[in-house]
């Protein structure tokens, strides 16, 4: 090959360098210009052979580092440890405590009630034997004024009492109740009464009696009828046992139940405490009032 020759080889390895680096090569071609140190004898002309490849991107060879695959995976939070909320108790004012009275048989408090007239209150009838003497039996309201019992009407199938007083309270910071006027449902919310140590409410909800069957399943005298609703206690078993027999429930305002039992309660758990209904009841409290109001 003549020294001419071999110089535009080398000319032509140049130019293409030059050009193709840029922007004249398609993106799929890359120039590839090897140059490999000669090893052997100089020829006498001084000339070595230049090699040059233009090779599509793809044979070339290039070291890269390999991308990460994204993690696809979904992270998993760490479930935090259940928390029960609290159902607490609070201070009964500034609700009203005028309706309420304590049952006392023999000079000792056994049971709680609401008045409904300034001669009539209601109560549990698990307070009482089959056939009281009203003669044991007061009435202590909020004034702390006592009132002799004349007539205790029982009735097992509504679980209520109704007591009547031998004279009508005058004083007029006492301030009896209405009765209810509405169907008691489940998740509605209500003021629950606890007169056991001082009067305290609860606001919470009537719940499905099968709580109540949870709750009183250890007690075999316990008997859920259809006459009876269960709203939730608190579940702090130190709170929960602050209800009293007797002590009522407001729904807006009226008087729409009276503890028939009492509390069962255990800490963390759904705690429920049976009532009469009174809204149910009406007709037996109505024929009580009127034979009252005849005497």
């Amino acid at each position: 090959m003549s020294p001419t020759v071999k110089l535009f080889g080398l000319l032509l390895i140049l130019q293409l360098s030059n050009c193709c680096g840029k922007k004249k090569v398609q993106n799929n071609f890359k120039l590839s210009v090897n140059f490999q140190p000669y090893k052997g004898k100089l020829p006498a002309n001084g000339v070595v052979r230049i090699v040059e490849y233009i090779l599509p991107a793809k044979h070339i060879k290039t070291k890269h580092k390999p991308t990460k695959k994204p993690n696809t995976k979904k992270c998993k939070r760490k479930k935090k440890p259940c928390r029960k909320k609290q159902i607490q108790l609070r201070s009964v004012s500034p609700h009203p405590t005028n309706f309420l009275i304590k049952v006392l048989q023999n000079k000792q408090i056994i049971c709680s009630g609401a008045l409904i007239t300034t001669k009539l209150a209601l109560s549990s009838s698990n307070c009482f034997s089959k056939n009281p003497s009203p003669s044991q039996f007061q009435l202590q309201d909020i004034n702390k004024e006592l009132h002799a019992v004349d007539q205790i009407v029982l009735s097992s199938f509504y679980d209520l009492a109704a007591l009547m007083l031998t004279n009508h309270i005058k004083d007029s910071s006492i301030q009896p109740l209405k009765l209810c006027q509405q169907a008691i449902e489940a998740k509605q919310n209500v003021s629950l009464y606890m007169t056991k140590v001082r009067s305290n409410f609860l606001r919470t909800q009537i719940v499905e009696n099968a709580v109540c069957k949870q709750s009183f399943m250890q007690n075999e005298f316990v008997f859920i009828t259809s006459n009876m609703f269960c709203a939730q206690n608190s579940n702090v078993a130190v709170d929960c046992e602050k209800t009293l027999k007797g002590d009522p429930l407001l729904l807006n305002g009226q008087l729409c139940g009276i503890n028939v039992y009492g509390p069962s309660c255990v800490d963390n758990a759904p705690n429920g405490d049976l009532y009469a209904n009174i809204f149910k009841a009406r007709d037996f409290i109505e024929d009580v009032k009127r034979s009252v109001a005849e005497t």
